[in-house]
């Protein structure tokens, strides 16, 4: 059941004829900030309250950083009030990991 699953997408590239910058093709159910579904991103941030960043890295194939920056990510998406521990929890984390 736990499967690794891996999607091999062709998605445009172009470039702009004013400024001459590159961009990708939008694709729907990407997420806009990193190489993955937003399905998984989803799926990390509440685990990276539960797990250690490595230790969800390490489940998923992916690098401790992009964990981390998922985590920092839900964090701030998060009611403070609610969630003051955990937030103290993860800047601790990311200021030994010299996120900060």
């Amino acid at each position: 059941m736990n499967k690794r699953v891996g999607l091999y997408v062709n998605a445009r590239r172009f470039i702009c004829r004013d400024c001459g910058k590159t961009f990708m093709e939008t694709l729907p159910e990407v997420d806009s900030k990193r190489r993955m579904t937003e399905r998984r991103a989803r799926w990390i941030g509440p685990h990276s309250l539960l797990h250690t960043f490595t230790s969800v890295a390490e489940e998923i194939g992916i690098t401790e950083g992009t964990v981390r920056n998922i985590a920092h990510d839900c964090c701030k998406r998060l009611d403070k009030s609610q969630f003051a521990g955990i937030q103290c929890a993860l800047q601790s984390e990311f200021a030994l990991a010299g996120a900060l």
